[in-house]
């Protein structure tokens, strides 16, 4: 009969000492999440919620095409111009959003990659919203490609939306 203390004769003397570290305080403390990962999950959902107002914005003052090309502004330019005025502006700061959401969803994803045995739904929510953010980019240049399809643009906000549930 085995007793509480004694060592796993199923186990190597080094995997029983092992099993011990792992329960050491120093090891259950890097188990824990931290304010930061706390902030970065609240920033991940703003931020994944602020690109669907952004989004809204566009549409609702038909900017969908205030910068007509796609991954650039316009042929020559990545940035919005003066010519294109309030359209392109919009339009262009809905892309960079992007850029911040990307920075975000990265942070949180390398504060949770220590929590991967103890959270591992937690990191697996992390990296997909990592894996959504291009994803959804690639969408919204369909959608400026398409001159705007409304089944492109319904995916473009379907995507967006999951996202937010993923964040949430």
């Amino acid at each position: 009969m085995i007793h509480r203390g004694d060592p796993d004769p199923a186990l190597p003397h080094d995997a029983e000492t092992h099993r011990s570290d792992a329960l050491a305080p120093s090891a259950l403390a890097s188990q824990e999440i931290t304010r930061w990962t706390l902030w970065f999950a609240w920033a991940s959902l703003i931020a994944n919620i602020g690109i669907i107002l952004t989004g809204g914005a566009v549409r609702l003052t038909d900017s969908g095409l205030g910068c007509p090309e796609w991954p650039l502004c316009t042929e020559d330019s990545l940035v919005s111009t003066p010519e294109m005025g309030i359209h392109g502006a919009i339009e262009f700061g809905n892309r960079l959003l992007t850029y911040v959401l990307v920075i975000i969803a990265a942070a949180m994803l390398l504060s949770v990659i220590r929590l991967r045995r103890t959270h591992r739904p937690l990191t697996v929510m992390s990296a997909i919203i990592v894996a959504g953010i291009p994803i959804q980019a690639i969408i919204g240049g369909i959608t400026v490609w398409t001159n705007l399809n409304p089944w492109v643009v319904a995916l473009h906000f379907i995507v967006s939306a999951g996202l937010v549930m993923v964040a949430t």
